[in-house]
């Protein structure tokens, strides 16, 4: 997203959260105009250019698109495991697995599991770029509106929603930049994988591991008050005991804001917001140019 040169930090996550990351998308945005506008022009407007991209795409693709996107559409409802998407798609086990199996070869879906556990069978399924999530959470469940030409009604409506799909995105992007944080030496310690880890109740969104020493962090789109981010950190260090085959853990929040953040560092943890994470993005992006130079 470095090509936008108007949008704050905030406003690029709105786009990659609506828009995705392949370039033929991004093309569509106005930078002239809101991000909110051009999610409305661009996307939900039913003679927007990206109104139908999805379902034309899997039309071109496969034989029977309507089960692919019905599996799509239960993903993006929050059915995660195999038994779930079935139930929801109304197929048989056996059908939904060769449905997976095609849309994870498309690269449109993706199998997860913990980090600690990569061969677990239960593993979730979950849409990887965020326009396809974005379209197949917003767009195809409200297509009757739009194609009535209520796009900004349906906008209104499925703003609080969106709020929670920007906060697994910023999950995502934190994920990343700790990944690339980790290759450049930035942190605290080394790590030789990062991911997501769950086992029963508890769930650490960002781990990473080297050894038996983990690196965990909590991921919020929220500003963050010191109260907030200690309580959080606090939450963490307890889950964190129960990561399996380890003993010595760097923990750490990122946010969109945290007030305080130099306290929290001096603390001894991790604090990140979306003003350093665009920083490094920056850099990143500047040590690429060179390179290429």
């Amino acid at each position: 997203l470095e090509w936008f040169k108007r949008y704050s930090p905030e406003e690029l996550v709105w786009v990659y959260a609506s828009f995705g990351g392949t370039p033929a998308y991004l093309e569509h945005v106005d930078e002239a105009e809101s991000v909110e506008e051009n999610i409305v022009q661009k996307i939900l407007s039913k003679r927007a250019p990206l109104h139908d991209e999805p379902e034309m795409l899997l039309m071109e693709e496969l034989r029977t698109p309507q089960r692919y996107m019905d599996i799509l559409s239960a993903i993006s409802q929050g059915k995660n495991t195999m038994s779930e998407i079935a139930d929801a798609a109304g197929l048989s086990r056996e059908n939904t697995t060769t449905y997976l199996k095609m849309l994870e070869v498309l690269d449109l879906i993706e199998r997860v599991t913990p980090i600690t556990d990569p061969e677990a069978k239960k593993g979730i399924y979950r849409i990887k770029d965020p326009f396809f999530a974005f379209w197949f959470g917003f767009v195809r469940p409200n297509k009757r509106q739009l194609e009535l030409g209520l796009e900004r009604n349906v906008w209104e409506s499925i703003k609080e929603e969106f709020k929670t799909h920007l906060g697994r995105v910023f999950e995502d992007i934190c994920a990343e930049a700790v990944a690339e944080m980790a290759k450049k030496g930035y942190l605290p310690m080394k790590v030789s994988k990062v991911g997501k880890w769950w086992w029963k109740d508890y769930e650490i969104d960002i781990v990473g591991l080297m050894g038996r020493k983990a690196l965990a962090i909590e991921a919020k789109w929220k500003e963050l008050n010191l109260q907030e981010a200690r309580r959080l950190l606090y939450q963490l260090s307890h889950k964190a005991q129960h990561i399996h085959g380890v003993d010595e853990h760097v923990l750490g929040v990122m946010a969109k804001k945290i007030e305080d953040k130099q306290r929290i560092i001096d603390e001894g943890f991790i604090a990140l917001d979306l003003q350093d994470i665009a920083h490094f993005a920056k850099q990143k992006a500047a040590s690429s140019r060179v390179s290429m130079a």
